[in-house]
Formats: structure tokens, C-alpha cells, sequence
């Protein structure tokens, strides 16, 4: 998990992560996850989250919380929908933890 948190302070830009997960039918896919398009509001309990409405990643989800030195911990949920060589995928995992250090 890499990200940015703006200048500011108050948001948290330039998410990307890259995961293996399970796909109907059956194989497994490298997804890509990224939020583009602006900052992802850092609450005042120093959370924040992110769930995808639209695109191939429809229901994936980003939820983390810092902690004073500035390291994240949270969990990614990936949903995603594509197609390849003509076959249509429909991939997703299970909840799981990350954790992201500052500078790291």
C-alpha cells in the first residue's frame, strides 16, 4: 500500500495498492487498486475511508487509520469486474489488513 497525505495534513492522495484475488470463473487476477481525483478526507479521529461507486472496482473499499508517528494501518476489500480475451471475470477477496509506514 503506498499513499500520499497532502500538505495540509487533512487528506490522503495517490492510493495504490496491487493485490492477487480470486476470479470467476475460475483463475486469479493481479488487480491494481488506485484513487485518483482528489483527497480522501482525513477525519479528526485520524481515519479515513473510501469505497468505489463507479468503474471496474464497483464495492472495493479502503478504510485506514493513522497514528501519531504517522504510520496507517486498515483493510482493503477488492471487488472488481473485467473482461479478457473475451471472458468476463468476476474477482474479489475478503477483508484484509494493511499497514504503511511513514517514508516506507
Amino acid at each position: 500500500m503506498c499513499l500520499d497525505v497532502t500538505s495540509d495534513g487533512h487528506g490522503v492522495t495517490n492510493v495504490k495498492t496491487e493485490s492477487i484475488v480470486d476470479c470467476q470463473p475460475e483463475a486469479q487476477a493481479e488487480v491494481t487498486v488506485t484513487v485518483t481525483g482528489g483527497a480522501i478526507p482525513i477525519q479528526s479521529d485520524l481515519s479515513f475511508s473510501y469505497t468505489y461507486t463507479n468503474s471496474a472496482l464497483q464495492g472495493s473499499s479502503i478504510k485506514g487509520t493513522f497514528d501519531t508517528a504517522g504510520d496507517v494501518t486498515g483493510t482493503l476489500e477488492i471487488h472488481a469486474s473485467f473482461d479478457d480475451n473475451g471472458t468476463h471475470y468476476d474477482c474479489s477477496s475478503v477483508a484484509y489488513g494493511f499497514h504503511a509506514k511513514l517514508g516506507g
